[in-house]
């Protein structure tokens, strides 16, 4: 009997132990979070929303960037080269690369843009079979598309479409 009282002593101590711990004050890294038991206290929650505001802008940047730079490629390719729908475009050098946000200096790029509304809504990449050039189509997410060889080993039959 003294087991069982002493054992349910025991658990309603550590009970209000565990609930003073937590009712603390969260130090964030926005600041300090004024709590009312397990929730948000009144004069907490604008300082919450606008940080959910800014989180939620940061991974709208995040992901609006990759076809951002994409929209710029093309736009450098048409204004400045006269590019149109179709043709490849090929960057050797810096300069050649300036307009490019996320191109690297040492990489030689070769690449062009189609548009789908002017043309067939397939567009293949052909080559030789077993050449030494790799080829790759990518959405505005810059994913590429798992159909398409992007090394030259698995070019194997020289052409593959991307739908």
């Amino acid at each position: 009997m003294h087991g069982a009282i002493r054992a349910a002593g025991f658990s309603l101590m550590t009970m209000f132990v565990s609930c003073g711990v937590g009712a603390q004050d969260p130090d964030t890294r926005i600041g300090k979070i004024a709590m009312e038991g397990e929730l948000p206290a009144h004069e907490s929650i604008a300082k919450l929303y606008a940080e959910l505001d800014f989180q939620q802008a940061t991974q709208s940047y995040l992901w609006a960037l990759p076809l951002v730079s994409y929209a710029q490629w093309q736009a450098e390719f048409r204004d400045k080269l006269g590019a149109r729908s179709g043709d490849l475009m090929v960057l050797n050098s810096y300069e050649d690369k300036l307009g490019v946000i996320t191109a690297n200096a040492t990489t030689p790029y070769i690449l062009g843009f189609v548009d789908l509304n002017e043309t067939d809504r397939k567009v293949r990449l052909a080559g030789p079979a077993h050449s030494a050039t790799a080829g790759e189509c990518r959405c505005g997410l810059q994913r590429t598309d798992e159909r398409t060889p992007a090394t030259p080993d698995a070019v194997l039959s020289g052409e593959s479409a991307c739908l």
